[in-house]
C-alpha cells in the first residue's frame, strides 16, 4: 500500500515536471561537447557551432556539410540521496527497516530536491557557411519536505498533528528553439551571427499545501495544485568572432542572447488534487493521475482562490534567456589530438539557462584507430564541478558526466548527465 501511494504521488510530481527552475549546469548540447566538459567552443566545427559560436563557420576545418539527427542530452540531480539509492527508494517497502531509515536520514530536515534538464536537438544541418537547427528543451525541479517523504514511505501516523509540507513545490518550462547561423571570414577574423525563434511550450508552478488532520477520525487530507500557461514567443540574437593566429590554434568568443525577448501566454490554467485518507489506504495511482489531469480549468483572477494566487505568484519572473559570454581556445599539438579550454559568464538575469552563473572548463580529445576518446573537467569556481568522458564510434557519439552540485542545507547535491547523438559529415573542409 505504501509503495502504491508513493508511486501515485511520484506520478503527480512527474506530471508536474515533465508536462509543465534554475536547472542546468549550462549543460552541453552535444555528446562531443559534454565529453570535453564543455571546453568545446574552440573545437566545434560544422553543425556543432549553432548553439556555441556561429563565427566558427568561417574557420578552416569546417566541413562542406554536416548533419546531426537526432541528439539527446539528459541531466538529473538529487539533494541528499544519490542515484545509487534510487533502486532501494523505488522498492523501499521491500528493503530492511534499517536501510529505509538510512535513506530517510540522508534527507535534510528542510527536505529533498530533484532537478532535471532534457535537451533534444532534433536536427542540426550545416552547408558551407550556413547552419540550421531545431532543438527542444525541458527544464524542471521539485522539492519535497522530509515530513511528506515520511508520510509517503511510512503512511499516516495516527495522533500526529505536526506534519509540515514546508516548501514542497515544483516548476517546469518547455520550449522549442529554431536557430539559423551564418559565419564568414572577414580579413584574418571570422565573424558570425545566429538568430533564434523561440516557441514556448509550457511554464508551470506547483505547490503542496499543509494537510488537514482529523485526529478523532484518524484522517488526513492533502491538497496539491499547479498553475500553468501554454504557449509563448521569443527571439534571440547571438554574435561571435573567431581567429586562428596559426595552424593548430583557434581562439573563439561569442555572446549568446545579446538581444533576447520572451513573452508567455497570460491565460493561466489550474489543476488541483486532494489526496484523502481513502487514497492513502487504497490508492489507485492511475486514477489519482486521471483526477489530477481532469481537474484542469481556467484561472480567473476575480474568483481564484488564495491558494491558486499563491501558487501562481512569480510564475513569469525571469522566465527568459540570459545573455551569456563564452570564450575559449583549442590547440592541436599534433595530428589527432586536441586540447580545449573555455570560460562562460552569465551577463543578465534569466532562468532558462543554468544554475552556474560562470563556468571554467578544460578538455581533451584523442583520435585513435576507429575511435575518438574524450575527457573533461568543469567547475563553477565555487563548490560545483563536473567530470566527463565520451567517445565517437563511426557516426555514433556518446558522452557522460558525473556532476557534483555543491551542498544545500547540510546535504550534498549530485547527479549525472548523459548524451547520445548521430553525426554525419563530409571529410572535405573549407579553407
Amino acid at each position: 500500500m505504501k509503495k502504491t501511494i508513493a508511486r501515485a504521488f511520484g506520478l503527480i510530481v512527474l506530471a508536474t515536471m515533465v508536462t509543465t527552475v534554475p536547472a542546468t549546469g549550462q549543460v552541453p548540447l552535444t555528446p562531443r561537447a559534454l565529453g570535453m566538459g564543455g571546453a568545446f567552443i574552440g573545437v566545434a566545427r560544422g553543425q556543432e557551432v549553432i548553439f556555441l559560436n556561429p563565427a566558427n563557420l568561417g574557420l578552416p576545418g569546417t566541413p562542406q556539410w554536416s548533419l546531426a539527427f537526432p541528439q539527446l542530452t539528459v541531466k538529473g540531480t538529487l539533494l541528499g540521496p544519490d542515484f545509487g539509492d534510487l533502486p532501494d527508494i523505488q522498492n523501499f517497502d521491500e528493503v530492511s527497516s534499517a536501510r529505509t531509515e538510512e535513506i530517510l536520514a540522508s534527507i535534510p530536515e528542510s527536505g529533498t530536491e530533484a532537478t532535471y534538464d532534457f535537451r533534444f536537438p532534433a536536427v542540426a544541418w550545416q552547408v558551407g557557411h550556413l547552419a540550421l537547427g531545431v532543438s527542444y528543451g525541458s527544464i524542471g525541479q521539485h522539492t519535497v519536505s522530509k515530513d511528506v517523504v515520511e508520510l509517503i514511505f511510512e503512511g499516516y501516523e495516527e495522533n500526529r498533528t505536526d506534519y509540515s509540507v514546508g516548501n514542497t513545490s515544483g516548476s517546469r518550462v518547455t520550449f522549442w528553439d529554431v536557430a539559423a547561423a551564418y559565419g564568414r571570414r572577414v580579413g584574418p577574423v571570422s565573424l558570425g551571427v545566429t538568430g533564434h525563434y523561440i516557441h514556448g511550450g509550457t511554464i508551470l508552478q506547483s505547490r503542496l499545501f499543509d494537510p488537514r488532520i482529523d485526529v478523532a477520525a484518524a484522517e488526513i487530507d492533502v491538497d496539491y495544485m499547479s498553475v500553468f500557461s501554454r504557449g509563448g514567443t521569443g527571439f534571440g540574437l547571438d554574435v561571435g568572432a573567431a581567429y586562428m593566429p596559426f595552424a593548430g590554434l583557434t581562439v573563439s568568443g561569442a555572446i549568446s542572447n545579446l538581444y533576447s525577448t520572451m513573452s508567455w501566454n497570460e491565460e493561466l490554467m489550474v489543476r488541483e488534487l486532494t489526496l484523502t485518507q481513502e487514497d492513502f489506504d487504497s490508492p489507485e495511482p492511475l486514477d489519482i493521475l486521471d483526477r489530477y489531469e481532469d481537474s484542469e480549468h481556467a484561472f480567473d483572477a476575480g474568483t481564484a482562490s488564495p491558494r491558486a494566487v499563491n501558487t501562481a505568484d512569480g510564475l513569469y519572473d525571469d522566465a527568459n534567456f540570459p545573455a551569456i559570454a563564452r570564450l575559449g581556445a583549442a590547440w592541436q599539438p599534433r595530428r589527432g589530438t586536441q586540447l580545449g579550454v573555455a570560460f562562460n559568464k552569465q551577463l543578465s538575469d534569466g532562468r532558462l539557462s543554468g544554475e552556474w552563473e560562470q563556468k571554467a572548463a578544460i578538455g581533451v580529445q584523442q583520435k585513435i584507430p576507429l575511435v575518438t576518446l574524450r575527457a573533461g573537467y568543469a567547475t563553477n569556481l565555487d563548490d560545483s564541478s563536473l567530470l566527463s568522458g565520451g567517445l565517437t564510434l563511426g557516426v555514433l557519439e556518446f558522452g557522460v558526466a558525473k556532476l557534483s552540485a555543491g551542498d544545500l542545507n547540510g546535504a550534498s547535491r549530485s547527479g549525472w548527465i548523459a548524451s547520445f547523438g548521430v553525426n554525419v559529415e563530409t571529410p572535405q573542409t573549407i579553407n
